[in-house]
């Protein structure tokens, strides 16, 4: 759509309120035509009310409260003094960015040569031209991509003509920023192909990221300043956005649209996907609304440091992630007030650190060392220094003068960026930190759960004892919660399943690290050698040998199941569970797997986990439903399984079939029954490969999970059992409970038992009386 299209349809609309909205979120005015002038006052003042009252909700805890009927309570002067120091200084950057984008916008309209197609006048590339060219594209983009974020910042109901007047403002600035990005990444393919399918909002993710890659994949990141603003740019953008609207997407309507809403509904989050976690996980590839279990969903900054991101190649420009606050210092301050900053300052950096200190083998750069002390050094100075500081101190505050739920979430913070520190920096680093740590003495204030201080304890004993920490027998299970977690995207395993080791405590914290030697995801261990051997690409290989017995020399191993724990060698597993049941649980799906997912590896390895996790029994079926709701796995590797338990009757179908026809063969006259057998057979034979299909993991029904058609699939599978248990008695008892479980997640809901109040004694008014 044309600029004087939109701006028909703006100047059409006699709804004054919608009118000041779409002002809002498009800043049409100023973009626009020049002739047009500035924003009116109107709308100016509109804009400052509006976001004053959003922003004071997303900090309603600081500046307001809640009455009795949770209905949220603002101080007049409270908020006023959030409009006057910050909403103004809010207005008025993203303002100077849009005007910014403006002047570009209109130098890229008005070139006659390239006005059809609405590309760039001269090829603006970062291989091979200079940084003002560098600079001029990325401020180009950086308007458009802001202001495609605050177009989706606003909450509009669907369906409405604010939603509808959205999406053509959604289409229109898409449209925008792929042809600012088409000389750069020119095998984006058409703006018709990304444009259908899916919303505008992941096209623009995905265009982002296909350019990112381009860039990534084309320049040399030893040599060329501009690669530092080429990933700088892309890594700041996402954590704007993520500082505009993270407050608010946790506790109000308006937010940022995201793959949440599409993601399963019968997970519980505690917060929305955020803009930082999906384009980092858009570029790695791993969809989150395509898996059934949606565990790729991060709870916030620090945990999305643990996913395993190929973050060796973002090394060179972490420095700019890093210090992206300084550049936005004075943005940043504006937007939270308070303690409110030291809660959100601290995530990016400490992500940072987490993430710099994964990265192994170091950067040829050889930046990899100077980043991460800097980077620790700038952390700990912004709680400790007493003096003002322009660019670490935060509101000239010290950690034990902040709230003290501030503190806790920091301490956390800096406990596990420790943690992670501690299994593969060099040396020299680890020197570094703990002489920072001395220096400012923050010995007192850190505070470690048992598993922090057991994991410091085993992979930097100097820290331990310098904290005064000593070796703890930390329970395995928590240990292999926090790896499994840690490395292998999923949910911990069940508290009852111990993970695979090797001879010593120490062996198993080497090999199964952060760092070195990753567990793939589906691999198996050589019980000769004690080695991960990654499975094959074509055939999934079993995990475990359940009746293998693997040699454990320690006799501390707690175990946390029921009964007692084993002395001697330890039979253990990882992800398979020792029972015949689960094995032949874990074979079923195996099969299940190789049958739908052979053009899909890597969702079939996600897929095929899940389901092992899910359809581990452990010792009791009441442990099962207990931990069910725990780890958020929903019912559709329960319905998967007892669906292929229904398949394998149809081997039995089609023998019975086929000895129908050879009997309809040999009689002169064929009898109408066995005829209509056959027919019912070939129609039960249609009807499992179309629930096959439906169920699949790359169905729709996966991508969704929506409560309604769960609900569906399963009474479709019901009255199919129904239907072949009357024709061919064929059913195993056993899958009784297995459909059971997966019908009940699917339809539990938790009754809260009202307390029964306390009769209070009546007064005797008698013996008062007497008195």
């Amino acid at each position: 759509m044309r600029y004087g299209g939109l701006l028909r349809e703006l100047r059409s609309t006699h709804d004054l309120a919608w009118r000041v909205s779409v002002q809002q979120a498009l800043h049409f005015t100023p973009i626009i035509d020049a002739s047009v002038g500035d924003v009116p006052e109107a709308a100016k003042r509109y804009i400052i009310h509006h976001s004053s009252i959003l922003f004071a909700r997303a900090n309603q805890r600081s500046i307001g409260g809640r009455d009795t009927n949770g209905n949220i309570v603002l101080p007049a002067d409270e908020v006023d003094l959030v409009i006057k120091r910050s909403l103004a200084d809010r207005y008025n950057y993203i303002m100077g960015q849009i005007a910014e984008l403006a002047r570009y916008a209109r130098a890229l309209q008005l070139c006659p040569e390239h006005a059809a197609t609405g590309l760039c006048p001269r090829k603006i590339c970062y291989y091979d031209h200079t940084v003002a060219d560098s600079t001029s594209f990325t401020k180009r983009v950086r308007g458009i991509a802001m202001v495609m974020i605050i177009v989706n910042s606003i909450y509009m109901e669907p369906g409405t003509a604010e939603h509808r007047s959205r999406s053509h403002a959604q289409r229109f600035w898409f449209s925008r920023l792929f042809r600012c990005l088409y000389p750069v990444a020119p095998n984006l393919g058409s703006l018709a192909n990304l444009d259908i399918g899916f919303p505008e909002y992941w096209a623009f993710l995905g265009v982002l990221k296909l350019w990112l890659q381009e860039g990534l994949n084309s320049l040399n990141p030893q040599n060329e300043r501009s690669t530092r603003r080429f990933m700088g740019f892309f890594l700041s953008m996402s954590l704007l956005a993520y500082s505009l609207d993270h407050r608010g997407a946790c506790q109000y309507g308006p937010r940022i649209p995201c793959a949440s809403s599409r993601l399963p509904t019968l997970i519980h989050h505690s917060s929305e996907l955020t803009v930082v976690e999906e384009s980092l996980i858009w570029f790695t590839g791993k969809e989150p609304y395509s898996l059934t279990t949606g565990v790729l969903s991060a709870r916030n900054m620090l945990y999305l440091a643990t996913f395993p991101i190929d973050i060796i190649a973002f090394i060179p420009y972490l420095e700019l992630l890093s210090s992206h606050l300084i550049v936005n210092r004075s943005f940043e301050e504006s937007m939270l007030p308070g303690d409110a900053k030291l809660h959100h300052l601290t995530l990016p950096r400490t992500w940072a650190i987490s993430a710099l200190a994964r990265a192994s083998p170091p950067h040829p750069s050889g930046a990899v060392i100077p980043i991460l002390v800097d980077a620790f050094e700038k952390l700990l100075c912004s709680l400790t220094r007493p003096e003002p500081s322009r660019h670490y101190l935060v509101e000239d505050k010290l950690l034990s003068e902040c709230h003290p739920a501030t503190q806790s979430l920091f301490v956390s913070r800096i406990c596990h960026a420790l943690v992670i520190l501690g299994y593969n920096c060099r040396q020299d680093v680890k020197d570094r930190v703990l002489e920072l740590l001395q220096k400012v003495n923050l010995q007192t204030q850190l505070k470690y759960t048992r598993l922090q201080s057991y994991l410091l304890a085993t992979t930097w004993p100097e820290l331990a004892v310098a904290m005064g920490i000593s070796e703890l027998n930390c329970p395995m299970n928590e240990l292999c919660m926090f790896l499994h977690t840690s490395y292998n995207m999923q949910m911990a395993p069940p508290p009852q399943t111990r993970l695979v080791h090797y001879t010593t405590r120490n062996d198993l914290l080497g090999q199964i690290g952060f760092f070195e030697n990753p567990i793939p995801l589906i691999s198996t261990l050589n019980p000769r050698s004690k080695e991960f051997v990654p499975a094959s690409r074509n055939v999934i290989t079993p995990l475990v040998q359940a009746k293998e017995k693997l040699s454990v020399a320690h006799q501390d191993v707690p175990f946390d199941g029921e009964g007692e724990a084993e002395e001697g060698p330890v039979r253990v597993s990882f992800g398979v569970a020792a029972s015949r049941r689960e094995e032949e649980a874990a074979k079923t799906i195996k099969k299940y797997w190789k049958r739908h997912m052979s053009n899909d590896r890597k969702l079939g390895n996600f897929f095929f986990t899940d389901c092992l996790l899910t359809l581990d029994k452990f010792k009791q079926p009441a442990a099962r439903k207990q931990n069910y709701k725990k780890y958020y796995l929903g019912p559709l590797p329960h319905v998967l399984y007892y669906l292929d338990k229904i398949g394998g009757s149809r081997g039995a179908c089609k023998a019975k079939k086929q000895e129908i026809q050879k009997q309809l063969q040999e009689m002169d006259d064929p009898d109408e029954n066995l005829m209509t057998l056959v027919a019912q057979i070939s129609l039960l034979e249609k009807e499992l490969a179309a629930l096959r299909r439906r169920l699949r993991p790359g169905s729709e029904l996966h991508k969704t999970c929506l409560a309604k058609d769960l609900k569906d699939a399963v009474r479709s599978i019901e009255a199919f059992k129904t239907r072949i248990d009357s024709l061919l008695p064929v059913q195993p008892d056993s899958t009784a409970e297995e459909y059971d479980l997966g019908w009940k997640g699917l339809l539990k809901v938790a009754v809260v038992k009202p307390k029964a109040k306390e009769e209070k004694p009546v007064l005797n008014t008698e013996d008062l009386l007497d008195m």
